[in-house]
């Protein structure tokens, strides 16, 4: 195999894995639209399945971490990144790169542990993951909207350094 052809598979492989993922489409479909064969569809949905179920103990132990009533409120804010970085990264399939992170950081630096569980709120590490998983996107996306929300209203009003308007 070329390099080009490494690069498709990769491609088409990691289509796959966000198919099987979402979970709409059927074993068959993914194997004709991503050119893999059902053996391999199948060794896919295998490796997925595994990934998602340690992303998904992961969280949990980032979610009870939170809770420790030991730990520092900087600490709660480095675990709440954590968790928001996590979500992105199983949900949208979004990796948060460095100034994105610092978005977050900006933007929770002055949560304390009682901002952090209302924020957390929705989502219980106890629920079976199909209830975590529901509940930690409606989390990520409306956090992510917030945030934006925040950016843009300090934008307008010309808080941020650098800023154009002020």
């Amino acid at each position: 195999m070329g390099i080009r052809e490494d690069i498709r598979q990769e491609t088409s492989e990691e289509i796959a894995r966000r198919l099987i993922f979402d979970g709409r489409v059927s074993d068959e479909d993914i194997a004709a639209g991503c050119g893999l064969t059902p053996e391999r569809v199948q060794e896919l949905i295998s490796e997925v399945a595994h990934e998602t179920r340690e992303l998904l103990q992961e969280l949990r132990k980032m979610l009870f971490d939170i809770r420790n009533p030991e730990i520092s409120d900087e600490d709660r804010r480095d675990i709440l990144l954590q968790i928001v970085m996590l979500l992105r990264l199983m949900i949208d399939n979004e990796v948060c790169e460095e100034p994105e992170q610092a978005e977050i950081r900006d933007y929770i630096r002055y949560h304390d542990a009682a901002d952090i569980r209302l924020t957390l709120l929705p989502i219980y590490p106890e629920s079976e993951d199909y209830t975590l998983l529901y509940h930690g996107q409606e989390f990520v996306h409306s956090f992510m909207n917030s945030l934006f929300l925040n950016k843009k209203r300090e934008g307008r009003h010309g808080l941020r350094p650098g800023n154009e308007n002020r």
